[in-house]
């Protein structure tokens, strides 16, 4: 195969704007340290990431043909992953995001979903993902025209290939959850949702009871990030476990729960257990949010390794 990871959704630029824990009244201004430009949204992040850890990766979506587009082409053509698959629609604007971020890094998010609501099935080329070992799906619940059925038949067709399949989630903004995604998630190999989503969809933090539920839908092994405190992992047919994070100083938690998903797909990428494969997500995690940006500090495979090593 061509590649290891074949990363298919959402991707948007972010303007990263700090510290921010106050908005100025209505016609004023207020000062800020600095105003970035960054790759954002859930596949986009994880692909780059996924290229830093040194996983063969391609990348299918959609960019407008404005600078924003053009930005992000660039930013993945530097970062070593492969485009073919990356569609332009002249005249149409790209997603994009405006990041707050305080001064304890927690960050809030206006979102205009550009060329991410067009995107549909018929835009994936489907010998791209099957030239794949593992198909990543994200950013679901910001891709009208894809979401639900479109996916689910991207995800059946990929892995009755032998195509390992992978998912993970973006907030519902309007509050369909698990009523859109209930038929993708039968196709699924590896569900990787945050709590705060998953408690959207099933009603419940408790990840244990998060994992059960989204098994009994289908849903072959169950990923809980928890954030702060790490992840719960529950592989099919195993009891499920926790692992705790590493201690890092937050300055930015943008892309942390894409960063993980990166290094658990490139722990399984490199034949790790699924335990090995969870700590390297927990390290990479911790990693990217050393730095402002959602991949700015994500390093080699080894490196993480390392980190893990060092940091446990």
């Amino acid at each position: 195969m061509k590649f290891d990871v074949c990363c298919v959704g959402h991707m948007c630029t972010d303007i990263l704007v700090k510290p921010v824990d106050t908005l100025p009244e209505k016609g004023k201004l207020q000062l800020v340290d600095s105003i970035h430009q960054y790759t954002g949204g859930c596949t986009m992040n994880t692909a780059i990431g996924l290229a830093k850890l040194g996983v063969k990766t391609s990348l299918a979506g959609k960019v407008g043909g404005d600078g924003f587009g053009a930005f992000m082409k660039e930013t993945l053509r530097i970062s070593g992953v492969n485009t073919d698959g990356l569609l332009l629609e002249k005249g149409a604007m790209t997603s994009a995001s405006v990041v707050t971020i305080g001064a304890d890094g927690e960050r809030t998010i206006l979102h205009c979903l550009g060329t991410n609501q067009s995107l549909c099935f018929d835009d994936i080329d489907i010998k791209q993902v099957l030239d794949a070992r593992y198909l990543f799906i994200g950013g679901v619940f910001l891709m009208p025209a894809f979401d639900g059925e479109a996916a689910a038949r991207l995800l059946k067709i990929a892995q009755e290939s032998g195509v390992v399949t992978a998912m993970d989630t973006a907030w519902d903004a309007r509050g369909r959850w698990l009523s859109l995604i209930r038929p993708m998630l039968a196709h699924l190999d590896w569900f990787m949702p945050s709590v705060e989503e998953a408690e959207q969809m099933i009603g419940t933090r408790e990840p244990g009871r998060l994992a059960e539920a989204f098994r009994a839908l289908g849903v072959k092994n169950v990923v809980i990030k928890l954030g702060s405190r790490g992840c719960y992992v529950q592989p099919q047919g195993e009891e499920g476990r926790y692992f705790g994070i590493f201690p890092a100083k937050a300055v930015d938690t943008a892309g942390a729960g894409d960063a993980w998903c990166a290094g658990f797909l490139a722990g399984l990428v490199n034949g790790l257990s699924v335990d090995a494969a969870a700590v390297v997500g927990n390290a990479a995690g911790a990693m990217c949010v050393t730095q402002v940006g959602t991949t700015t500090g994500i390093r080699s495979f080894a490196e993480t390794q390392e980190y893990a090593r060092q940091n446990g």
